[in-house]
């Protein structure tokens, strides 16, 4: 026999326990939902504070803008070409006959 079982509401607006965001033990012999509204609950797995969101929340942003930090830099820090040398280059394969 499996021991209590914990579980979030996801009624919101419509039950205090889900808009408190209230974590509930029910019992295993009992049915799964909300003591207040009577829907079903939604298993908790006890990850502590968002279950996992801070994770997520490193994977869609943290992740991503330390890649385009690192892209900037790069190109920031990336040797440029010498403007005057770019042109001369230009200028002798376009005009090869330009005096120098």
């Amino acid at each position: 026999m499996a021991g209590p079982r914990k579980g979030k509401c996801i009624n919101f607006g419509m039950c205090p326990k889900a808009d408190t965001r209230e974590e509930m033990t029910i019992a295993a012999d009992t049915d799964f939902v909300c003591p207040e509204c009577e829907k079903p609950l939604t298993a908790s797995t006890g990850g502590g504070a968002g279950n996992g969101g801070g994770s997520r929340r490193l994977l869609l942003f943290g992740i991503p803008g330390l890649l385009l930090m690192i892209a900037i830099g790069a190109w920031l820090l990336w040797p440029k070409p010498d403007p005057i040398a770019a042109i001369d280059q230009a200028l002798e394969r376009y005009y090869p006959d330009l005096p120098k």
